[in-house]
């Protein structure tokens, strides 16, 4: 309960508020807090408060002076719906992506699909340089071209370090969301789709730091044997 008190009361330093809230109201609005969103941890409510000063929730963040249990509850729950959008967006993503296996495939010419792989991987590269948000790098196409042009050798990947990230952007993305999605899985449920989402983001995380070191992607890539970018 300290640390929860402790993030609140930095929350207000920030709001510029420290002057008019005093001992016991924050001990009862820390409790107050603690009761209304129990399922939210420590870094949920750091990433919520960091979003609504970034004023990316969608909604009025200012509190106008009054630093109240109705405030904090309003940037909460603004929080938990943006993670809940966040999530549903992967889910459809995955469903949009299977839909398309289902569907019959038409063999385009090799120049065609050539073409459409190197924009692919010029697209996929520039955004995950770029950004720490998950893009799915459906079928493994990226993954497995790092791999044959040598880039990528799974062995030698620091798991434990890709792990990391991964558990702390999963929080971010996803599982923060578990009030409203994950607390309608059993217990197996819920670790067996957090151990799917540590593996996607583990190797997003992997694939992030390859083209970080490539300084212009279309250029390099322009120097890959067609061959190597799409096999025949």
């Amino acid at each position: 309960m300290d640390n929860l008190k402790n993030v609140l009361v930095q929350w207000i330093y920030t709001l510029g508020l420290s002057s008019k809230i005093g001992e016991k109201d924050i001990f009862a609005l820390t409790k107050i807090t603690k009761d209304l969103f129990p399922k939210l941890t420590i870094k949920d409510i750091q990433l919520a408060i960091k979003l609504s000063l970034q004023n990316k929730l969608g909604i009025d963040i200012e509190c106008y002076g009054n630093f109240s249990a109705l405030y904090i509850a309003k940037i909460l729950n603004a929080y938990c719906d943006y993670n809940y959008e966040k999530m549903q967006e992967i889910i459809w993503r995955k469903e949009s992506y299977n839909k398309q296996l289902e569907a019959p495939k038409e063999i385009k010419p090799f120049q065609e699909r050539l073409e459409s792989t190197k924009r692919l991987i010029i697209y996929y590269g520039n955004w995950v340089k770029n950004n720490d948000t998950y893009l799915g790098d459906y079928n493994n196409v990226i993954w497995e071209f790092l791999k044959r042009i040598g880039y990528l050798d799974p062995t030698k990947v620091n798991l434990e370090e890709a792990e990391q990230w991964a558990d702390d952007r999963i929080k971010l993305e996803a599982m923060s969301t578990q009030a409203k999605v994950f607390s309608k899985l059993s217990h197996e449920k819920r670790e067996n789709e957090f151990a799917k989402f540590r593996r996607l983001y583990g190797r997003y995380y992997v694939m992030k730091k390859i083209f970080r070191g490539i300084e212009n992607v279309p250029d390099w890539l322009s120097n890959i044997d067609n061959k190597q970018i799409l096999l025949q």
